[in-house]
């Protein structure tokens, strides 16, 4: 669970970027600028996909961590990961689905 834990937290970092780069882009397109934001596109793609998957992941680590609550079985998973995870789950429901 430790491990799952931390790529999960990897796949919401992944998130916060690919946000950041959609940000970017809009402003660039509304400026006029056609420039990519990262110049390199197997980066770019990496990081999308690894921001698209974030929903699913963290949605089973949530569950995984509230099962784990509920039947009193206790793992050394740090708190400001689970913290971070469960604030990126919002983030990510608010996202995907809440903003369309």
């Amino acid at each position: 669970m430790k491990f799952f834990s931390k790529f999960v937290f990897i796949c919401n970092l992944c998130f916060l970027v690919t946000v950041a780069m959609h940000f970017v882009d809009a402003g660039n397109n509304a400026r006029g600028k056609t420039d990519v934001a990262i110049a390199v596109p197997f980066v770019e793609g990496t990081m999308a996909v690894l921001g698209l998957i974030s929903l699913l992941v963290n949605a089973i680590f949530c569950l995984l961590l509230l099962l784990m609550i509920r039947s009193k079985v206790v793992k050394q998973i740090p708190i400001w990961i689970v913290i971070f995870n469960f604030i990126a789950l919002l983030a990510e429901v608010y996202w995907y689905i809440l903003d369309k």
